[in-house]
């Protein structure tokens, strides 16, 4: 069997021999430092970078008390006793967390290390000795010449930066981040051989933190594997002592008044998935939860104690902006409603307009509920704004509604041009049985509108409605699309948080999910997504405008659905719900919006199978 070969600061870290020595958080004589459960995933994420030839450069988000700084500080440590002429920088967004770093962590670590003949006495860091003390918190090893600094990292303090190894604590709230970040850039990210290590608890929304952490997290997710950046997050789960123990009759009484939001925690926390890369929720960890609330009653709430300790990257960030979705609502539906699409496909048109279906597991359509000749539905859409470099598009989105019940049927999201969003609408329309089309009538919508209508000549569009009059009666206006100004998104909006607060909506797809819980008010009283991810948010409440015709929909009870019984489709030849292959001259069924679509009975469709 082969040997694995170490990272040489893991191995350092590893060896019985040396060890490294740590103040515990409630002081008292230094301990050997043995690494939690975070701890030892960062340990490990370095040594998997180590095994695949990739620089170090990793992004934490993470809750208070973790244990990140201090491995971090571990891991620089022992690259400069195994590294010669090695420089490790450590950068605080304040001094009084550039202190404690210097004293609890870096002085204790080099004070008691195995190898420093005079550890732990007044005489370790005497000149000549294992190092020496040098000024502004700096410390240099005798035998491997290597340095380790400790600063305050401020406005312009990253310029003329240079080293091998960095940390930055608390990076969003150093002074003047974007240019301290540019100055750093420029010496530390072109050298692969140099590492760098971010992290921070949750920022303010739309920040530069915020973007570097999504960023990496899409890129490997749209690629399978890291990017510049690799992203980590650990919920204050993962932290061995965020629980209170309780006795039998204790857990009984918290059992039977769980709310939604705990219910939703024990079931997501308790998932295959999340176990494999967390630590498994418990009323424990309820039941802390519960007490430390009662301690943030003063200090913002709910949204500081979410900033401090976020169970998911959204409570993170949106914290400081609570969802105008009532939290334990969107409890609900993670937990009762959400499931994973049945079907994900591509879709697009042949030059002769034909639609084409490519499924695919990365696809940007998102099936949860397949075409039915028993209902209708409406198509609402939000097209992106548009950049001269498609790298700076936003994401236009669609929802599909079965308009009898409120069902979420299908989402679809994704970074593309008008034209090529109006040819997908095209082809969804379709797929669902010609359903009617609401797009919103500005900017980029007035493309796709005109591809829709001119082109591409779809027979079912939505008229526009003109703004609401005094009374809040919409005026018909004998134009195409929907008129989104301030009045009447302000109108969409507030109808989609009222059916969603009642539960009168079926929502299914985690994606959607995601943007209402960080679908917030603002300052200015404008409601819209943090970092403007609200592209299905703002699809939605066009469609529940449009969709509902005044009737109530049924409260939404969590429905199980029965995969066995609904149509995935995976043939090559794609059936058409109303349309049997077999009875090529019962054509009954069709609507004369369809007839006029398909213009033959299987001309409109091609399928792509997977082989």
């Amino acid at each position: 069997m082969v040997s694995r070969k170490l990272h040489p600061a893991i191995e350092y870290l590893h060896d019985p021999k040396r060890g490294l020595f740590i103040v515990p958080k409630r002081g008292g004589d230094v301990v050997r430092y043995a690494p939690n459960k975070v701890q030892r995933d960062i340990r490990a994420a370095v040594q998997d970078d180590f095994e695949k030839g990739r620089p170090i450069r990793h992004i934490y988000l993470k809750a208070r008390q973790q244990g990140v700084s201090t491995e971090v500080a571990a891991i620089q440590y022992s690259m400069a006793r195994t590294r010669r002429n090695f420089t490790a920088l450590v950068l605080a967004n304040d001094m009084q967390t550039a202190e404690d770093l210097w004293e609890q962590k870096y002085r204790v670590f080099a004070d008691y290390d195995a190898e420093n003949p005079d550890r732990g006495s007044d005489e370790a860091a005497k000149r000549g000795g294992f190092f020496d003390l040098l000024s502004g918190r700096r410390l240099k090893f005798s035998d491997t010449r290597s340095k380790i600094g400790v600063r305050f990292a401020g406005k312009d303090k990253g310029r003329g930066v240079t080293a091998q190894g960095l940390h930055i604590t608390e990076f969003p709230f150093i002074p003047d981040i974007e240019a301290f970040w540019e100055s750093i850039r420029p010496t530390m990210l072109d050298d692969p051989a140099t590492s760098i290590f971010i992290e921070s608890t949750g920022s303010k929304p739309k920040d530069l933190f915020e973007s570097m952490w999504y960023a990496a997290v899409k890129h490997e997710t749209e690629h399978g594997e890291p990017g510049e950046w690799r992203a980590f997050f650990w919920p204050w789960t993962d932290s061995e002592e965020y629980v209170r123990l309780l006795n039998a009759e204790e857990a009984e009484a918290l059992e039977e008044s769980l709310t939604d939001y705990e219910l939703w925690m024990l079931e997501t926390g308790n998932t295959e998935e999340w176990k494999a890369r967390h630590l498994p929720v418990t009323l424990a960890h309820i039941a802390w939860r519960r007490k430390m609330l009662q301690s943030f009653s003063g200090k913002g709430g709910l949204g500081s104690f979410q900033r401090a300790y976020p169970f998911t990257p959204e409570e993170a960030f949106a914290s400081q902006r609570i969802s105008i979705f009532d939290v334990g609502v969107m409890a609900w539906y993670r937990n009762a409603m959400e499931s994973a699409p049945i079907e994900a496909f591509d879709i697009r048109l042949t030059r002769h307009k034909k639609p084409i279906i490519e499924p695919s597991e990365m696809g940007p359509v998102h099936v949860f509920i397949p075409p039915s000749p028993r209902r209708s539905y409406l198509i609402a859409a939000d097209a992106a704004s548009e950049h001269d470099d498609f790298r700076n598009y936003s994401e236009s989105g669609a929802v599909v509604i079965e308009r009898e019940t409120g069902e979420i049927a299908a989402t679809y999201t994704m970074k593309l041009n008008a034209e090529t969003f109006a040819e997908a609408l095209y082809g969804l329309g379709v797929h669902y049985r010609m359903a009617e089309i609401a797009v919103e009538a500005k900017a980029q919508g007035h493309t796709v509108l005109s591809r829709l209508n001119r082109d591409l000549a779809y027979p079912n569009l939505t008229r526009r409605l003109g703004a609401p009059d005094d009374r809040g009666v919409m005026r018909s206006v004998n134009k195409l699309g929907v008129d989104t100004n301030a009045k009447t998104r302000a109108l969409f909006v507030d109808g989609l948080e009222r059916v969603v607060n009642e539960r009168r909506v079926g929502i299914h797809c985690k994606r959607l999910l995601d943007q209402m819980s960080n679908f917030c008010e603002l300052e200015t009283g404008r409601k819209r997504g943090v970092h403007s991810r609200d592209d299905l948010v703002i699809a939605l409440a066009i469609a529940v405008f449009y969709a509902r015709s005044g009737e109530e929909w049924d409260l939404k009870q969590g429905v199980e659905f029965d995969r066995r019984n609904l149509t995935t489709r995976r043939a090559r030849v794609y059936r058409h719900p109303i349309l049997d292959d077999d009875d090529d001259d019962d054509r009954g069924d069709l609507s004369p919006l369809m007839a006029m679509a398909m213009g033959t009975k299987h001309s409109a469709w091609k399928r792509v199978g997977r082989g």
